[in-house]
């Protein structure tokens, strides 16, 4: 019994003598980590002692990224980061430059193309990085980095999206195709709104989708001009109308509805036409078979930037003819 209380108490004396300052130079950081939590527990209230303690934490993160132990490293940041709050200038500077090492270290292994474990991976360091340019003014590297990635990112969805154009103009029948397209091009413009070749790719395919007429269809007509004003909500399509048929038709306005992502219909607005001074708006007609008529409808969708489904025309009978738009705000596709 004598001889374990000796050994004891010569434990805890040298515990007390040796500082976790030294053993972090050492790098032992696990053990500076106990040391510090158990002083803490004599002082929680210690500001010098917390921050000494959370870049520990930070430190010893650092090293098991080192050492490809991502998930341990995680461990380390998010214990870290519950003693201090990121305001601190210099516990924020040590996360944010722990979080860049940890999101260089997921970008590096994961895989946007690969399984959904390397896609997460992936996301995950991209958004580590994101945050970390972000949450300091003056994070330089973060920065550079993130702006490579999304050059990269921006380029490579740029090049599936032209890919799925191309096999668009070998079979114009497969809307579809076209609409991915689209969706990818978006894509590529989220990561980098300066990408030219993706800029103009968009306005190109926004051209097929909304002012090519509709095909396979005796009645059709083409959108040639749009605008929005995002403080009203009034929006006005510039169509040309063509009668293919071989009889005449009747046109009105109020012939016509748009339909926004919802399903919500809104009718020709004559107040707002009138009242907004639109010139050139659709009359009440006749138009003879082979010809066309050009004129502005009017509607009040009441919203700041809604997206809209589809621009339908029904005739006398109650048929409808559709032009489908892309799934995108009204103000992305204004006079594209």
């Amino acid at each position: 019994m004598k001889l374990f209380l000796i050994i004891t108490t010569l434990f805890l004396l040298i515990s007390c003598s040796v500082h976790p300052e030294e053993l972090e130079k050492s790098g032992n950081y696990e053990k500076a980590l106990a040391l510090y939590k158990e002083m803490l527990t004599e002082d929680y209230q210690n500001k010098d002692l917390r921050i000494k303690f959370t870049l520990c934490y930070f430190k010893n993160a650092a090293k098991h990224i080192d050492e490809n132990n991502l998930d341990e490293a995680e461990r380390n940041i998010e214990r870290g980061i519950i003693y201090n709050k990121e305001t601190n200038p210099e516990i924020k500077n040590q996360y944010a430059n722990t979080i860049l090492l940890l999101g260089k270290k997921l970008v590096k292994i994961g895989d946007l193309e690969g399984s959904v474990d390397l896609k997460k991976k992936y996301q995950k360091g991209y958004d580590l990085i994101e945050k970390s340019a972000f949450l300091l003014d003056d994070n330089s590297d973060a920065k550079k980095i993130l702006k490579e990635l999304n050059d990269q990112l921006s380029d490579k969805y740029y090049i599936k999206g032209k890919e799925l154009f191309f096999q668009w103009q070998e079979n114009l029948r497969n809307k579809k195709l076209l609409n991915e397209s689209l969706k990818l091009i978006d894509n590529a413009l989220m990561y980098n709104p300066e990408n030219k070749k993706a800029y103009d790719l968009n306005n190109n395919i926004l051209e097929k989708l909304l002012f090519e007429s509709m095909k396979d269809q005796e009645l059709s007509f083409r959108v040639m001009k749009i605008f929005h004003n995002t403080q009203t909500g009034i929006s006005a399509f510039k169509i040309r109308f063509y009668n293919d048929h071989s009889q005449n038709i009747i046109i009105s306005p109020d012939q016509f509805t748009l339909y926004d992502n919802n399903n919500t219909p809104y009718k020709f607005d004559s107040e707002s036409s009138i009242s907004r001074n639109y010139t050139g708006v659709l009359k009440r007609k006749r138009i003879s078979p082979d010809r066309f008529s050009n004129g502005l409808l009017v509607f009040n969708t009441g919203k700041k930037n809604p997206v809209i489904s589809s621009l339908v025309w029904r005739n006398a009978n109650g048929k409808p003819y559709e032009k489908e738009f892309p799934n995108k705000k009204l103000l992305d596709i204004t006079n594209p």
